[in-house]
């Protein structure tokens, strides 16, 4: 139960905080502006979170529905964080 909830609050918390704090790093602005990151999944916290929330959730051996439901609930709390932000 407690492997469980960890990994909720990882997922669920940690993946869109860290995915946030590395977008805001100065060092990021200044790749996304020198054209190195300036694809869409790593501008938008959205999509990357989303992304990296999937990589992570498959790597766990999670069933597919599942890594797919905790990837995009990932994504809202990073929307919602950086809306906050």
């Amino acid at each position: 139960m407690i492997e469980l909830t960890l990994y909720l609050i990882g997922t669920l918390i940690g993946i869109p905080c860290m995915v946030l704090t590395i977008q805001s790093t100065e060092t990021y602005q200044n790749m996304v502006s020198r054209k190195i990151f300036d694809r869409k999944p790593f501008t938008c916290a959205l999509c990357m979170t989303f992304w990296t929330a999937l990589a992570y959730n498959l790597t766990c051996d999670v069933s597919l529905f599942r890594a797919v439901l905790m990837a995009f609930i990932s994504a809202m709390v990073a929307e919602y964080i950086y809306a906050k932000l």
